[in-house]
């Protein structure tokens, strides 16, 4: 049975192998040529760096090394060390111990802040409602005065 780090260094070999192909340097360079075309002055447009089967099959090259890769990557064993165990374990508990008292200390602090809120509703509201009431007499005492009718001379 391979061991993670002998995994994780020939995948990295792996890894530069297909970074430094040919047929990744195709396949990049066909890519540079659509994304960003030179533009010509005048006259025909400049030649693709590979021809389009060239870079078909670079493509289906370079495709099918990146899926080799990855199916070694998939391929490791899945069987926990203890240390790993251990770890999961504690940062659980961290984590739980963490929550706990913020889900224990959620309901007194959301009713304090019900209670200031409707202490401020009542504080605004009374000093609103009778500056509301005052404005509603001034208004109806402006009416009177100004419909009471014409004035004689």
């Amino acid at each position: 049975m391979a061991t993670s780090e002998h995994i994780d260094n020939a995948s990295a070999a792996g890894r530069r192998e297909l970074t430094s192909s040919r047929a990744r340097q195709q396949v990049s360079a066909m890519e540079e040529a659509v994304i960003r075309p030179v533009p010509a002055k005048s006259g025909p447009t400049p030649a693709l760096p590979v021809s389009v089967a060239d870079w078909r099959s670079a493509a289906d090259q370079v495709n099918s090394e990146v899926v080799a890769l990855w199916a070694t990557r998939t391929r490791r064993p899945q069987t926990p060390r203890p240390e790993q165990s251990r770890d999961s374990l504690l940062t659980g508990a961290a984590v739980s111990g963490a929550t706990a008292p913020a889900f224990l200390l959620s309901p007194r602090l959301a009713n304090r802040l019900i209670g200031r809120l409707r202490r401020l509703r009542s504080e605004i509201s009374a000093p609103a409602e009778i500056r509301l009431r005052t404005a509603d007499r001034t208004t109806r005492w402006q009416v009177r005065v100004r419909w009471a009718g014409p004035v004689s001379a």
